[in-house]
């Protein structure tokens, strides 16, 4: 498994519902999501809604 931290500074906004966080403090638990259209993120609240949906999309090998 391969684990990236990375240090953002700027502002990052829920792809599903909105919410904002301004610092990474504020995206512990925030999950990035990268595909062929870019990046997206899911706040803790809509991680925990769609867990099940983010663990089928993970590759098995």
């Amino acid at each position: 498994m391969n684990i990236q931290v990375e240090s953002r500074t700027d502002e990052v906004t829920c792809h599903t519902c909105g919410r904002t966080a301004a610092d990474a403090g504020e995206r512990l638990g925030w999950c990035r999501q990268r595909d062929r259209r870019g990046e997206s993120w899911l706040c803790t609240d809509c991680t925990r809604s769609e867990i099940r949906a983010i663990e089928v999309g993970f590759d098995a090998s």
